[in-house]
């Protein structure tokens, strides 16, 4: 019963929350704790609220315990764990030995004991430790691929240590992202910025052009058999691993998408992205073409030849993963094991092994 209220009271605080409610919604959070002081989902909401209202410490304090409470389930932690150095030395052995993951776990632990320098700062960037900056930058950059944050994290570090510098290869990597993301190399028949689609790319993925679509989803009523038409306009960006594209209510859940090419088909006769609704969280079959003065564009793109290499890459992907399982998959099962893959295609592969096997 009680944690049934301390559940019921967390919910309300998500609520105040999501309200931007705040005052109540620290509130409902700590009389939450105070019936399961230990739950990792309400101590997190918590810190994030104290943050909002200015009191850093206080937030830090509470994300390090959220954090001490949940490394402790796994056993790995510090035998100290008020001390700085503790931390900053076991997040190192764990890189050395390849645990990237609860390195930078450690790491953030140093960085929420050490002392708030500089309250504008934010999250992470309070204090002037340059060796955890440059630790946190790594792992920031090769781990999360998050490398907007990482090059602000080596700035802190080279400005409170001079002769610390950024590797050429971290350096490389940022400078082709960052043209690319500014339009080298693109095909803007649009600009870049006509929309934030930008912001939903993976880092590792190439922008090849900016175009506007006609985005159109025709939804049939079973019970009055009657056709609905939904149209809009949609900004796309096509890259090396897929599209990005803006979404649109009451057919859309999100308002912006992207999608690996294996999820969409592509019609090289008509230039038709074709995107089934299991495909994306879309009520029913998407259709976007080009408008009428960009087919030449879209011819010049040449994106039959890519999107059919990308199909014999799939196919290649779906053998050998299946041929790794002992037992075959329901396609919905093998697409949270591995990555979107078509009725067809999938049917197909799993025919063609069965007899293999035989």
């Amino acid at each position: 019963m009680s944690e049934k209220k301390a559940l019921k009271l967390y919910q309300k605080g998500k609520s105040a929350l999501n309200k931007m409610q705040y005052n109540k919604a620290l509130d409902l959070f700590d009389q939450s704790l105070s019936i399961n002081p230990e739950d990792t989902n309400t101590l997190g909401a918590k810190g994030f609220v104290l943050s909002k209202i200015g009191k850093l410490e206080e937030s830090f304090q509470t994300y390090f315990k959220t954090n001490v409470i949940r490394l402790k389930k796994s056993g790995d932690i510090p035998s100290d764990i008020n001390s700085i150095e503790a931390w900053m030395d076991g997040g190192k052995e764990l890189k050395n030995r390849g645990n990237d993951n609860l390195a930078l776990d450690f790491f953030t632990q140093a960085a929420l004991l050490s002392p708030i320098v500089d309250k504008e700062g934010g999250l992470m960037m309070h204090h002037k430790n340059p060796e955890l900056y440059y630790e946190m930058a790594l792992l920031t950059f090769s781990l999360l691929e998050a490398y907007e944050a990482a090059m602000d994290l080596f700035k802190r570090a080279i400005k409170y240590d001079p002769n610390l510098t950024i590797p050429e290869e971290i350096k490389t990597r940022y400078n082709e992202y960052a043209a690319n993301r500014s339009g080298v190399g693109v095909k803007m028949i649009v600009p870049l910025n006509a929309s934030n689609l930008r912001n939903i790319i993976p880092v590792k993925d190439k922008i090849l052009a900016s175009l506007t679509v006609n985005a159109r989803v025709q939804k049939t009523s079973i019970s009055t058999t009657k056709v609905k038409i939904y149209t809009w306009k949609s900004h796309i960006l096509i890259t090396d691993n897929g599209i990005a594209f803006q979404g649109s209510k009451p057919m859309c859940k999100l308002p912006a998408y992207y999608l690996p090419w294996s999820a969409f088909e592509y019609s090289k006769l008509t230039y038709m992205f074709i995107i089934q609704p299991e495909a994306a969280e879309i009520k029913d079959q998407l259709i976007m073409q080009p408008l009428i003065g960009s087919i030449k564009d879209f011819q010049d793109l040449n994106l039959g030849a890519i999107w059919e290499e990308k199909q014999e890459e799939l196919l290649r992907r779906t053998v050998i993963n299946l041929k790794s399982l002992e037992l075959f998959p329901s396609r919905k099962e093998y697409i949270k094991l591995f990555e979107f893959v078509d009725k067809k295609m999938y049917k197909k592969v799993v025919k063609t092994l069965k007899k293999d096997r035989a």
